[in-house]
């Protein structure tokens, strides 16, 4: 028997690598598919709420939620992020919105990336 590094037993060789290496697969198709589902959304006005940021996106599709980015005394940093449920969701909202005017600026809404 071999010890792996979080302390579990397995058979050396054994399938325990497999299902493993699959876990791992899984949780980064998981990561991927919520990358896709996540719309950043820039130039935003520091008086942006994350409930505007809800109903104006909500047309596309069911949010799981809305986030302005914030930074010292709850000052916003003009971006935030909106995880939906569906891809096809965050696709709609990016065709729809990017270039378009909201609370008089011009909004840049994009996937959102694993490094944003």
């Amino acid at each position: 028997e071999s010890k792996r590094s979080n302390g579990n037993k397995e058979e050396a060789g054994g399938d325990g690598d497999d299902e493993a290496r699959e876990s791992n697969d899984e949780a980064r198709s998981d990561r991927a598919e919520a990358v896709m589902a996540t719309v950043t959304i820039k130039n935003l006005t520091i008086w942006t709420t994350e409930e505007q940021l809800h109903e104006e996106f909500r047309r596309f599709g069911e949010i799981e939620h809305a986030i302005v980015v914030r930074g010292n005394h709850q000052v916003s940093h003009r971006y935030g992020y909106i995880k939906f449920r569906s891809e096809e969701s965050a696709r709609d909202a990016i065709a729809a919105r990017d270039g378009s005017h909201f609370q008089g600026q011009i909004l840049s809404v994009l996937h959102a990336s694993q490094k944003d």
